[in-house]
């Protein structure tokens, strides 16, 4: 089963973060303590080796947090691209279904002339190339890349159904039955609004920035 959503996981080895641990670690205390011989009475405490010591303790936790803020900032981009990638498919499904829909509606206006299912097919063939473009498995957001493909899988359909008929051009609007075509296509392009909308929501501001719809 295909999850709703889905990351790409993976298991990251962080040496310094792993190398900060074991000097805050008791033993590493223990060991510290053994190494500087350190007496009871404070008067006869090492202070330049315990300066030493916690200096180099807190130099360890910066670099840790520096590297920390580091694979923040490149996990933040890798989103970005991400959104980016569903920002340019969302126009371009958006634009297949303004397609769709015109091409449906000249047909029902009996625009069926050779020469217009000419044109409405070559206008499919250049909305389908721009939807190849993206592919289902690129994109992090399951319900979009299924509504995305819902849009392509009808476009696929309707320059079928209209090669179907270059032959007999009068029987194209009841064989592709225009009306309900256009009853369960005009929506489509809301649907996948709405879907982008909630992707932009689960993602933040901090990654779709200036191009949330």
């Amino acid at each position: 089963m295909i999850p709703k959503e889905w990351r790409e996981y993976t298991i990251e080895v962080r040496p310094l973060l792993i190398l900060a641990w074991i000097a805050v670690s008791p033993l590493a205390v223990l060991a510290l303590i053994w190494l500087l011989r350190i007496d009871v009475a404070w008067a006869k405490l090492d202070w330049p080796a315990w300066v030493q010591a916690v200096g180099s303790v807190a130099a360890i936790m910066a670099a840790v947090w520096i590297s920390n803020q580091q694979q923040m900032q490149a996990s933040v981009e890798r989103q970005r691209l991400s959104y980016r990638y569903l920002f340019r498919a969302y126009h371009a499904g958006d634009d297949a279904v303004a397609c769709l829909v015109h091409v449906l509606k000249g047909i029902k206006e009996g625009d069926v002339l050779p020469s217009s299912l000419q044109y409405y097919i070559h206008s499919l063939e250049d909305v389908d190339r721009n939807l190849a473009d993206f592919s289902f498995k690129e994109m992090v957001d399951y319900d979009f890349a299924s509504g995305f493909m819902l849009v392509r899988r009808h476009v696929g359909m309707a320059k079928s159904r209209i090669e179907h008929c270059l032959d007999k051009p009068s029987e194209v609007a009841s064989y592709m039955n225009v009306d309900k075509a256009l009853e369960s296509i005009s929506p489509l392009s809301d649907h996948l609004k709405e879907l982008f909308e909630a992707h932009s929501q689960r993602v933040g501001p901090r990654v779709y920035k200036d191009q949330h719809l």
